[in-house]
Parts: C-alpha cells; structure tokens; sequence
C-alpha cells in the first residue's frame, strides 16, 4: 500500500480535481444523451415530413386546390369581394389530414433542434471544465 508523503495527507486540490473529474463526466453523459435524442427525433422528422411531402402532393395534384390557386391569381377582385364565402370554401377543401402530418413532422424538427441546443451548450461546458480549446 502506498503512503502519502506530509504526514499521510492526500496531495492539495485532490478532491476538487476528483469533483471536477465527475462533474464532467456527468456533462459528457448528458450531452451524449441529448445527442441521441437528436438524432432520434432528426430521423423521425425526416421519415415523416418525407411521407406528409409526399401525401400532400398527391393530394394536391388529384383535388381542385390547384384551380382555387389559379382563380386567386386570375381572379383576385373577386376573392376579394367574397373573401369570406372562398376562405370557408378554401378551409372546407382543405386537407386537414395531410396538413396535421405536416406540422406534425414540423413540431418534430423544433424537438430535434432543442436536443441539439441542448448537446452544443453540454459539449461546451464540458469543453470549458476541461480546458479544451
């Protein structure tokens, strides 16, 4: 067994170096975690704003929505006159089904984005507690 020089006292900052040590490891840890979930929620958003692209263009080519675009930029004295009557006419035609996929998908991507917020601000306060530069 080794002994400590001084009176078998352990070195000065010993424990703040150990305290340190554990400290970063923890920030290492979570943001490895925050990483993860990143990429987990990133793939998630890409496979289902793949599928909600997909499912609103081809909604969009087989309704009618391309000809109420067209009467609005043919036609705009008269969308303006009854704006209320083509709006619900508009909500009514609408595809609520594809639109909810799509913003669902949207509400993923800022998920993803806060991760990764969450990984860069961990990353760098490990990189700060270790004197990475």
């Amino acid at each position: 067994m080794r002994e400590w020089p001084n009176n078998n006292l352990p070195p000065d900052g010993l424990l703040s170096r150990i305290l340190d040590s554990i400290t970063a490891e923890k920030n290492i840890k979570a943001a490895k975690k925050a990483f993860a979930y990143f990429l987990l929620s990133f793939g998630i958003f890409a496979t289902s704003l793949t599928g909600a692209i997909f499912a609103l263009t081809g909604w969009i080519i087989g309704s009618e929505f391309v000809r109420i675009i067209s009467l609005i930029l043919s036609d705009t004295g008269a969308v303006v006159a009854n704006w209320k009557d083509f709006g619900f006419f508009v909500l009514e035609s609408a595809p609520v089904e594809y639109l909810f996929v799509f913003f669902l998908a949207f509400f993923v991507l800022l998920l993803s984005l806060k991760y990764l917020a969450r990984y860069f601000s961990g990353a760098s306060r490990f990189l700060n507690l270790a004197n990475i530069k």
